[in-house]
């Protein structure tokens, strides 16, 4: 059941083939927001919806977050691309600050981007990130204590 703050926005960053978002403030899991992709990953796309986020009045320090990234296609990304999203992540660190974020992927590679995102911004950011194929794992690590 969702919160009375719950509300789903879904967007497109440009044509039909890039990438898509659904934020869900709320909802019935230990999540605070969820996010759900699909298409084609652009850095564009994946920065449209941090912005989205960052600008929300429900956008607070210390967020559990599932990002749910099974439909997307991350594995068109180069080394400089992924980069450049741990660089515009760490532009906005500061407005970023702390959060608790599960990754959910479907395929090996998009697991083997996501580890090589967190090696890009190791030190650099105060998110705690874990990348996970099955849903219940990754809400059962959002439930855990920070360390």
């Amino acid at each position: 059941m969702c919160r009375e703050c719950c509300l789903d926005t879904t967007k497109s960053s440009g044509d039909a083939r890039s990438l898509e978002y659904k934020l869900t403030w709320g909802g019935d899991g230990p999540e605070d927001l969820a996010v759900t992709t699909s298409g084609k990953v652009t850095i564009q796309g994946l920065d449209e919806w941090v912005q989205t986020v960052l600008a929300d009045a429900r956008y607070k320090p210390n967020l559990r977050v599932l990002i749910d990234h099974r439909n997307a296609q991350w594995d068109h990304l180069t080394v400089g691309e992924v980069r450049e999203r741990v660089d515009l992540l760490t532009r906005d660190e500061k407005r970023i600050g702390h959060h608790r974020v599960a990754w959910l992927v479907g395929r090996s590679v998009d697991f083997g981007i996501g580890r090589m995102m967190e090696a890009f911004s190791d030190g650099k950011l105060q998110i705690a990130t874990c990348i996970f194929r099955d849903v219940e794992a990754a809400r059962a690590w959002l439930l855990e204590p920070d360390v």
